[in-house]
């Protein structure tokens, strides 16, 4: 499959060119030719049909929220690293002294 990004009035879109067996592409421009459309609005149709059950798949919604906080809790971590990282030398002595007493 290949992938190309192009923008059309500011709204970025991909053009993709994907292999369909031929059974597939000829029931595909039977459809498009009984709904007076295109090949590439029925399957336009068919993945937003696809995307907006997936939006409501509890399963996948849950998923979704746990990679969500990996990414909140890794981002926390790399913060917390950068900010000891550049933390003024003087701050870290006292961190030290008070550790080793």
């Amino acid at each position: 499959m290949s992938d190309t990004t192009s923008t059309k009035g500011g709204r970025g879109y991909k053009t993709l060119a994907i292999r369909l067996d031929d059974d597939v592409h000829a029931q595909l421009q039977v459809i498009a030719r009984l709904q007076e459309t295109s090949i590439a609005a029925e399957i336009q149709q068919a993945i937003e049909a696809h995307l907006e059950t997936k939006r409501s798949d509890p399963e996948l919604s849950n998923r979704a929220q746990a990679v969500l906080d990996d990414i909140e809790r890794e981002a926390e971590a790399r913060q917390k690293a950068i900010s000891e990282l550049f933390t003024p030398t003087a701050t870290k002595a006292t961190r030290a002294k008070k550790t080793t007493s």
